[in-house]
């Protein structure tokens, strides 16, 4: 015993990383209170689901922070400074709250590591950077790249060999663009992190299955967040994932497709509601989609795997203001669409926007 507490003394601390090991590094993922705290229409960061789900694969410790709806003056910075890498998803609704919050967390963890994404950060990354103490921000969709930052902090990986990421470098905003995932790398990724955010009492579950819109409206943020394509994942993932929910909470009624472009793909959808009813699962649900193209077939299926709503991105009933947009779509087209979607007993509802430029 005397020989081995001897060799144990001989050990060069000095020498270890000078961060722990990954499996005991703390992570904080926070989505920061909206400047109008929201009413009863309310949906949780899936954002931080995906993200966290990475870092938990990677072999991370995290956890999650839904503040959104929270008044800033009841969160517990300290709580949230109680880490060594904390995480912000920002956007523009909770900017301001975001940076405040990353200040104080700096202050009272002056050791803290900083990073951010969302889709605030995807054009101003250069203003935040020079304004507040971050030390890498995400560019576009970070399911891997997020693993990646936590390397680079962790001193496993050097910041130039990772794209996807800006920070600065001697005051001078360095980026480097990144690829997007393919959709067999989308379907390679895990299941988000639901539990962060569900439970037993929770009737609905908001999932994605697509990313992009491939449209190009003047007024959307979708294009420069996830890029100029429509990615989807398979009609199989998609289907394991609902059944992985499902099971998990048993109490869920109602999924959410937080799609931009639920049915852009007329025949992905009516592959995929078969699927639903092949396999008898039960439950209601509703999406989001242009107007154009929509099918009698696929609305059709919609019904028989239990769609009960879908809303339109309409944004306008003047043919001049929707063409001012980029919108590319028709005063007939929506009539028609609306016409059909009613007709397959599915509730049509819409987007508008007022104070379009011109109006």
């Amino acid at each position: 015993i005397s020989r081995l507490i001897s060799s144990i003394t001989l050990i060069n601390f000095a020498s270890l990383p000078q961060f722990m090991p990954e499996k005991l590094i703390r992570i904080n993922l926070v989505s920061a209170p909206s400047e109008k705290l929201m009413g009863k229409e309310y949906s949780y960061p899936l954002a931080l689901c995906y993200l966290g789900s990475s870092l938990e694969a990677a072999g991370y410790r995290v956890k999650a922070h839904d503040l959104f709806r929270i008044p800033y003056e009841q969160i517990d910075a300290k709580k949230l400074a109680d880490c060594d890498v904390i995480g912000f998803s920002i956007l523009t609704w909770n900017r301001i709250a975001s940076f405040k919050l990353i200040q104080d967390v700096k202050r009272i963890n002056p050791n803290i590591k900083i990073i951010a994404g969302g889709v605030h950060c995807q054009t101003l990354y250069g203003q935040i950077l020079k304004n507040y103490p971050i030390d890498l921000v995400a560019i576009g969709e970070a399911d891997t790249t997020i693993v990646e930052m936590i390397k680079i902090l962790e001193g496993r990986l050097d910041k130039k060999d990772v794209k996807g990421i800006a920070y600065l470098e001697d005051e001078k905003v360095i980026f480097v663009p990144k690829k997007l995932l393919t959709r067999q790398e989308l379907d390679d990724l895990p299941f988000p992190k639901y539990e962060y955010f569900v439970n037993d009492k929770s009737k609905t579950v908001y999932m994605m299955t697509s990313r992009g819109c491939g449209f190009h409206c003047t007024f959307c943020s979708t294009t420069v967040y996830w890029g100029n394509l429509w990615r989807s994942h398979s009609v199989e993932r998609t289907i394991n994932e609902i059944e992985h929910v499902l099971a998990k909470f048993p109490h869920i009624k109602h999924i959410f497709f937080h799609d931009d472009q639920f049915c852009l793909d007329n025949n992905r959808v009516i592959e995929l509601c078969k699927e639903i009813v092949k396999r008898d699962l039960k439950f209601s649900w509703n999406c989001s989609a242009r107007v154009f193209p929509i099918s009698d077939e696929m609305l059709g299926w919609m019904k028989k795997a239990g769609c009960i709503w879908i809303t339109y991105g309409v944004e306008s009933g003047s043919q001049s203001q929707i063409l001012s947009m980029n919108k590319l779509i028709t005063i007939d087209q929506i009539k028609y669409t609306f016409a059909r979607t009613r007709k397959a007993g599915i509730k049509p509802e819409m987007f508008l926007f007022v104070w379009i430029p011109g109006e």
